[in-house]
């Protein structure tokens, strides 16, 4: 008989309605895994977790420029402007950075030494960013392609990276100077899945390996396998790139426009001499110049030649309507500013629009110019170069940078922090599920901001308004006091106000690693995972500490400058709030946001032990009386501690032998001399119950020492009592 006979068909049952627990339990929870699980997220991010040690390395590279040699727009504040105040006493600090970053000696004539010194040493070393942040898309490519099919268990991951960067390097047309920089990162993104994809999915098809005898050494084999599913990868790549190409041409208007920054003037004699030039040609050449503008139409012609000096350029500049401020800004970088007649930009044919997009920007000293820089919206690529690289960037990715360097990124690195403590409180990892999402962005500011000021030096950079406040390393220097949900007040909180002994525990073993940024035992230990009593601090401490950095970057108060060097993630905060913007002064706001941690989790570590308690009384009073007693009786609180402490000793000396002998059985499978591993077996074992014997010596001398401590105490207390 048919047991199932009069069970009802699965598409008819009516399922069962889940509580919000069960869901949360069944549905919820594991689709964050899945999430946080998902290949190409992951293969992102461990493809920046590889590119570390090269981008920390390009960074070296611009503290030796900046803090040695004067570059980077450093000037006397470097190790070589000491020398050369140390050799030119009667010289300011100002006259010391001029000498240092033009050849310009205090008496107007030329003294190249210390110029070429920083020249020369800083091109050396300044270059070790140009080859690592400077081509961070070229790198990715090739290790996000290479972690995809790694993720999928695909035989030859290396020519699936090949495959990968191949393919970006295709849809660039060629054009890998402009794309290799932080500008190509999306690119390789989406290079990245769909060509290793691809590839992959081709390699797969038998009909497409080709069988080469077995007397054919297997590295060329396995490339000669692949040959045709790479060839067919990459004319799938030239037959999008055909399409996109296809249409600039047709059209002949299509360009890749970008945000091009000058050199601009930091030295005031030429910043003098450039504003003489544009008041020497007069009203009706200035318009002839930019276009042929008719003079009647436009009365701020004249309005400018008024105020062409340093005291009053840059306040009149800033109160013209923005077609005003473009064609000036066309005017001033086009017009020559020296004896061999040289101009930031070769002509007004580098311009993409002269009424709009062309900005003039200014370093003041109180009221004067002290740098004169400029950006312009050029056509960086024309119709011939447009293929697809030149579509992702053109549409996308200067959007996403244009967003992330201006006011949207304040509202970006918000979401990043809130997003990230959220994936945390249910058991994820937070940082590496948005981490995949949000880095690309936060690295194509630090790129960015890196660029500019190799290319610039930091005055003229942080003038040219390019550079973005919210750069990776900004987010370790100020949100993170001790990794993610800034963890490291609750630490400190726990040592000052907690009741709960466990908890203290955890927090002396963890604070070390929180100071430098490692806080899985406090999410994993107290833990925070699904703990409501800290998930308001847990998500929202970091996101005040980020609004702490904007206040003072900047972007608000300009107390420190933007930052443009990376760090090591597990660096301490404050350490990382100096190096990543080369000021000392970062060290006052990373310490405000360590105050603002301290005092967000303080109430909470308060409301913690209340609640605690409240629990503990209703479901083990005999244990919440202990707990009482402990925090009411110094003796039996002196008498827990130390028992503890005496029983660790005893435990340590114990592990000592057993680690001794683990020792030994990992020696026992490597060592090929027997003799010389009995006798190395000996040694160890002998060595440690030496060290053994110590320990427990000094747990017997602590034990007697603790028990005539606790004779005297009580001896007090029961005085005291008569």
């Amino acid at each position: 008989m048919d047991d199932k006979k009069f069970t009802p068909n699965e598409k008819s049952r009516v399922k069962e309605k889940l509580g919000f627990k069960q869901w949360f339990k069944i549905k919820f929870i594991p689709a964050m895994a899945r999430v946080g699980n998902q290949r190409h997220l992951a293969a992102i991010r461990d493809s920046f977790g590889t590119m570390i040690p090269l981008i920390i390395a390009g960074s070296i590279g611009v503290l030796i420029n900046a803090i040695i040699f004067g570059g980077a727009g450093s000037g006397y504040v470097s190790l070589l402007g000491l020398f050369a105040k140390a050799a030119h006493s009667d010289y300011t600090w100002e006259e010391i950075g001029n000498l240092i970053n033009s050849g310009v000696a205090k008496d107007g004539s030329e003294l190249l030494g210390w110029y070429q010194t920083s020249k020369i040493c800083g091109l050396a070393f300044g270059h070790m960013n140009t080859v690592t942040v400077g081509m961070m898309s070229i790198y990715f490519s090739f290790l996000f392609g290479y972690y995809i099919s790694l993720g999928k268990g695909f035989k030859s991951p290396i020519i699936a990276g090949m495959v990968s960067t191949a393919a970006f390097m295709l849809g660039s047309l060629g054009e890998v100077a402009f794309f290799m920089d932080a500008k190509g990162l999306i690119g390789a993104i989406v290079f990245g899945i769909a060509a290793t994809e691809l590839f992959m999915w081709l390699s797969s098809l038998r009909m497409l390996n080709i069988k080469l005898p077995d007397s054919v050494p297997p590295a060329v084999g396995k490339s000669f396998a692949v040959f045709l599913p790479v060839t067919f990868t990459l004319f799938a790549v030239g037959g999008v790139n055909l399409i996109v190409l296809a249409v600039a041409i047709v059209k002949g208007n299509v360009y890749v426009t970008g945000n091009n920054q000058v050199p601009g003037l930091s030295n005031v004699n030429e910043i003098d001499s450039l504003l003489a030039s544009i008041k020497g040609m007069g009203a009706e050449n200035i318009a002839k110049n930019l276009g042929g503008l008719k003079l009647e139409d436009n009365q701020w012609i004249n309005d400018l030649l008024n105020n062409l000096d340093r005291n009053t350029f840059a306040q009149w500049y800033n109160n013209q309507s923005s077609e005003v401020q473009s064609y000036v800004a066309v005017l001033v970088m086009t017009t020559g500013y020296n004896s061999s007649g040289a101009s930031m930009v070769s002509g007004i044919s580098a311009f993409n629009n002269l009424a709009s997009g062309n900005i003039l920007n200014f370093g003041m000293d109180g009221d004067s110019i002290r740098v004169l820089t400029g950006s312009y919206i050029g056509n960086n690529l024309g119709p011939t170069q447009f293929g697809l690289s030149a579509a992702i960037y053109q549409f996308i990715t200067s959007w996403f940078i244009g967003f992330a360097t201006g006011k949207g990124g304040l509202g970006l690195g918000i979401a990043f922090m809130i997003l990230v403590g959220f994936f945390w409180f249910f058991g994820v990892h937070g940082s590496n599920i948005m981490g995949g999402i949000f880095e690309p962005i936060f690295l194509m500011v630090l790129g960015i901001n890196s660029a500019l000021v190799t290319s610039l030096g930091y005055d003229a950079a942080a003038a040219s308004g390019s550079m973005g406040v919210f750069a990776k390393p900004f987010f370790d220097g100020y949100a993170y006091v001790g990794g993610s949900g800034a963890t490291l007040g609750l630490l400190i909180m726990t040592f000052c106000f907690s009741k709960r002994r466990e908890l203290k525990e955890i927090a002396k073993y963890s604070t070390p690693a929180g100071v430098f940024q490692i806080n899985e035992p406090v999410i994993f230990g107290y833990p925070m995972v699904l703990n409501v009593v800290y998930v308001v601090p847990f998500i929202f401490t970091p996101v005040l500490n980020l609004l702490v950095g904007w206040i003072f970057s900047p972007d608000v108060l300009g107390f420190v400058k933007y930052s443009y060097v990376a760090a090591p993630w597990t660096a301490p905060w404050f350490l990382t709030a100096v190096i990543t913007s080369l000021d000392a002064k970062a060290i006052i706001p990373a310490m405000i946001c360590f105050g603002v941690t301290i005092t967000s989790y303080m109430p909470f570590v308060l409301l913690d032990n209340i609640l605690y308690f409240k629990k503990l009384q209703k479901e083990n009073p005999e244990k919440y009386e202990m707990e009482k007693r402990y925090y009411s009786d110094k003796l039996y609180r002196f008498s827990v501690n130390t028992e503890t402490k005496y029983e660790n000793l005893q435990n340590k000396a114990e592990y000592v032998v057993l680690n001794a002998e683990s020792s030994n059985e990992f020696w026992a499978k490597r060592m090929v001399n027997s003799v010389k591993l009995e006798e190395r077996k000996k040694q160890q074992i002998e060595n440690a119950k030496v060290k053994r014997e110590n320990i427990l010596a000094k747990a017997k001398t602590y034990k007697e020492n603790r028990d005539k401590k606790y004779a005297e105490m009580q001896q007090k207390v029961n005085s005291k009592k008569q």
